[in-house]
């Protein structure tokens, strides 16, 4: 009886020493998760796609009602495997310009002829559709399920075509209900909602909205095109768990602790803008573009 007590006692021990190990091994991988600032993976921009039915698109024409866009953050390798282990990121100070473009893609060239829709900018700018009616962006976006919830358009004349903004955002981890874990083709990503982009439809003809980044390695545009955005597209992430909230930065960064522009990273790391519009149902696209 007393050898199977000593028996008992040993594998007890033994047990509490591997529940031990495992705590403590939990314990330094959550440490090594929270302290990473080098991550391979990849994020991308992306603006929502919105399918309109002739008679919706014809309601927003009459109405002059504000269409928004939202603009999302997609996190793919790496940053997946972080995620899914309660890593937080921050988004630290970035900016975002985009535009209105004949045809879809994220090279496609921009619409600056006669666009489909007024674009909404900075209040303090006084920009109006033709017969006089306010085009200012929302200031704030409480409830929203955007993470950031004051975007700061950009003070520059009224835009026809293009147009940009700056943003510091909240915090960006998995037990957050914006972030979103999906799986597509290129296998699975977080998706998190950034801001919204407004627009106010003219006429019943697709408008094709693209990023315009003049200095990444994405780029689109030549700098000095425009009069109405910087046209600078930039993404830098930081990491709220470390001292002054460091960048994240993917690897081979040239300077990770002066600046990690996510845009400037090669085409493994950053994958562009991906493009999206306000899609009209049953339009025909020969007809679109006629005068």
């Amino acid at each position: 009886m007393e050898r199977r007590m000593l028996i008992g006692r040993h594998f007890g021990n033994m047990w509490k020493m591997l529940l031990m190990l495992q705590v403590i091994l939990l314990s330094i991988r959550i440490q090594a998760q929270t302290s990473t600032r080098e991550i391979d993976g990849s994020v991308s921009y992306k603006i929502e796609t919105k399918s309109l039915t002739i008679a919706e698109a014809q309601n927003y024409i009459n109405s002059k009602e504000d269409i928004p866009l939202k603009v999302s953050v997609i996190f793919r390798g790496k940053w997946v495997d972080l995620f899914d282990n309660n890593f937080m990121a921050t988004v630290s100070p970035s900016s975002f310009s985009y535009g209105i473009a004949q045809t879809d893609g994220e090279f496609a060239a921009l619409e600056t002829n006669a666009p489909a829709a007024w674009m909404l900018a900075n209040s303090g700018r006084h920009c109006v559709t033709d017969d006089g009616i306010p085009l200012n962006a929302p200031t704030t976006l409480v409830g929203k399920g955007v993470n950031v919830t004051r975007p700061l358009w950009e003070d520059q004349p009224c835009p026809s075509y293009a147009y940009g903004l700056g943003f510091t955002g909240q915090e960006i981890y998995e037990a957050n209900s914006r972030l979103k874990r999906g799986e597509d083709e290129q296998g699975p990503y977080y998706e998190e909602p950034m801001f919204y982009i407004y627009f106010k439809l003219k006429r019943l003809e697709t408008v094709y909205v693209r990023g315009i980044d003049i200095l990444g390695s994405h780029q689109t545009e030549q700098d000095g095109s425009f009069t109405t955005t910087s046209g600078e597209t930039v993404l830098n992430i930081g990491n709220p768990n470390l001292p002054n909230t460091p960048y994240c930065y993917w690897p081979g960064c040239p300077s990770p602790d002066e600046s990690a522009d996510w845009t400037q990273a090669p085409a493994d790391y950053y994958g562009g803008v991906i493009p999206g519009g306000i899609f009209i149902e049953q339009v025909p696209e020969l007809t679109q573009f006629e005068p």
